[in-house]
């Protein structure tokens, strides 16, 4: 069976790679990437899969105003690679923006903070670029960012904001998380647009519902 994308209405008849899910698709989003792009990302230490996940170009905190998108290309999504005993998640899609209301904050189950883990984070953003954070808090109240977007867009479509799009519309990213992780803090300030993402190795986190979205979803593998 063939499906086909429709903006903003996707079916959910085409099976699922991983919870919620729409159909894939063909070509929704542009293949060239501006060369600047690859200049301004910092790739953090010890990544290998995915895209570096700190665009250094993002003028601080929102509102960001007009930003030329960057449309990164399509690569076949990898499967998750988290430990097998740490491959707890969360999946959300339309968080409400809204700079300085729509944070989400993970709090570590350990006393002494999380041990050091790579978190697997799927992310798509549609029809115009999202702004997303997500910044690791320490027991002293130290913060380091771990993820920024502030130009990414995944697809020229509407996406689907109560279900999993399609695999082409996702781009994925590895965050090193450090040991002695207290908190983790995803900041959906400045999304102006439907959006998903799905983060997977919380398992030091307690992974609570999060209000100020279309949908969400406790992921256990």
């Amino acid at each position: 069976m063939r499906c086909l994308a429709i903006p903003l209405a996707f079916s959910a008849a085409c099976g699922a790679r991983s919870g919620l899910r729409a159909p894939d698709v063909e070509s929704l989003t542009p293949d060239v990437v501006a060369g600047e792009d690859a200049r301004v990302m910092d790739s953090g230490p010890d990544v290998t899969i995915g895209l570096p996940p700190v665009d250094m170009s993002c003028p601080g905190r929102c509102p960001f105003g007009t930003l030329t998108p960057s449309f990164p290309p399509f690569v076949r999504l990898a499967p998750p690679d988290v430990p097998p005993g740490c491959s707890n998640g969360f999946e959300l899609g339309g968080a409400s923006g809204g700079c300085g209301r729509s944070t989400y904050t993970l709090v570590s189950t350990r006393p002494a903070g999380a041990n050091a883990i790579t978190l697997d984070v799927d992310l798509a953003t549609y029809l115009q670029p999202d702004g997303v954070m997500v910044t690791g808090i320490d027991a002293a109240g130290r913060a380091y960012t771990l993820l920024q977007t502030c130009r990414m867009q995944t697809s020229i479509l509407g996406g689907p904001s109560t279900m999993r799009p399609p695999d082409d519309t996702i781009r994925q990213f590895r965050l090193p998380v450090r040991a002695g992780t207290t908190r983790l803090v995803f900041d959906f300030g400045a999304v102006t647009s439907p959006m998903y993402i799905q983060v997977l190795g919380l398992c030091d986190f307690a992974v609570t519902p999060f209000a100020q979205a279309a949908f969400w979803r406790a992921i256990q593998r």
